[in-house]
């Protein structure tokens, strides 16, 4: 009767082995097995970075004073975290100061038959494109940094401040240089025509 039982325990405990040792490698149960592992750990990511995101991410400050852009990104590294990050809310600011937006719709309709028997087919596409280009956005200010870590990387938040008019001293002072720049050009434009009248003269 203990030889029957051991038996049965031993049989018992190899099946069981046998189960937890899962799909053999390189095979299909194993890719789909992989394949559902990664899907889990994306969902996994995507609801950590909702649920971490600070809210002037989605609902950024509203100002007369000052344009707020936000902006995030990941990576191994935390300074680059942080410089795409920064990257990223540069561009959104670039676009709300100075974007020019080309847009082209084609629609085409036909109808076939007659009466209760017609058909209708339609086709139709439509491209959009958003230009950026070469916008100053000197005077900014990232007023928070937020870094997190998420699985292997780090995810940065960052909110950029951007002050409008004769608050951004940055903006100020560069077109005074220009303005300077320009005098200097005039005036030099006008040495030259007051020499070339005194030559006629002469």
């Amino acid at each position: 009767m203990n030889i029957l039982l051991g038996i049965a325990i031993y049989i018992a405990i190899s099946f069981l082995i046998s189960g937890c040792a899962g799909p053999e490698p390189g095979s299909p149960e194993a890719a789909a097995l992989k394949l559902e592992h990664e899907i889990e750990q994306k969902q996994e990511t995507i609801e950590t970075t909702l649920d971490t995101a600070p809210e002037w991410f989605f609902e950024v400050p509203v100002s007369e004073n000052a344009i707020y852009t936000a902006g995030t990104s990941t990576s191994p590294d935390l300074q680059l975290a942080i410089d795409k990050g920064l990257l990223n809310a540069k561009r959104s600011l670039a676009d709300r100061l100075n974007s020019l937006i080309s847009a082209k719709t084609k629609l085409f309709k036909k109808e076939t038959g007659q009466y209760e028997q017609t058909t209708t087919v339609k086709e139709g596409e439509q491209a959009t494109i958003n230009l950026i280009s070469e916008v100053n956005v000197a005077g900014y200010t990232a007023t928070k940094i937020i870094a997190l870590k998420q699985n292997t990387q780090y995810r940065t938040f960052v909110l950029l401040e951007y002050p409008i008019g004769k608050l951004n001293r940055v903006q100020l002072e560069t077109l005074r240089q220009q303005q300077d720049r320009e005098s200097a050009a005039s005036a030099k434009d006008a040495f030259k025509e007051l020499e070339k009248d005194i030559k006629k003269g002469t």
